[in-house]
């Protein structure tokens, strides 16, 4: 064992070994931050997921969810008007002809029940339509 002249009692560098068994220190490896501006609390976005304050790429579409409950309300006031607003506006329309046409009947009686059915129906379906546009297009509601 030799002495450095530098400090007493310390060995030098080639005769220090390593038992093999040893593993090295891990450090790991310095990563640059990713591009675009780091979201509040320093996270950032995930790729595709669109943020407050971020451009929108321009083939980027952004696809806001119906709401389920927007469509009963419009539905409770004008039956079939939550349909056609959540993008079915067929049944929409069948919906608002059966409920003014039952309106009309109900000047004999008969149509009370039935305007009350349509009104009932443009509800349901103003909630379930806004469900199935979010489902087909990847959202869940």
């Amino acid at each position: 064992m030799s002495v450095e002249p530098g400090l007493p009692g310390e060995q030098s560098s080639a005769e220090r070994q390593v038992p093999p068994h040893v593993p090295a220190p891990y450090s790991p490896p310095d990563y640059p931050p990713p591009p675009g501006p780091a979201m509040p609390g320093g996270a950032y976005s995930v790729p595709g997921q669109y943020t407050q304050g971020m451009a929108m790429q321009p083939s980027q579409q952004l696809i806001v969810p119906k709401n389920p409950a927007l469509g009963v309300i419009l539905s409770f006031f004008i039956p079939g008007l939550g349909s056609i607003v959540n993008g079915s506006v067929a049944l929409g329309i069948v919906i608002m002809v059966c409920y003014f046409v039952s309106l009309l009947f109900s000047l004999i009686l008969i149509g009370i029940p039935f305007a009350i059915g349509t009104w009932i129906w443009g509800m349901v379906d103003g909630y379930l339509s806004a469900q199935r546009w979010n489902r087909a297009h990847g959202i869940i509601s």
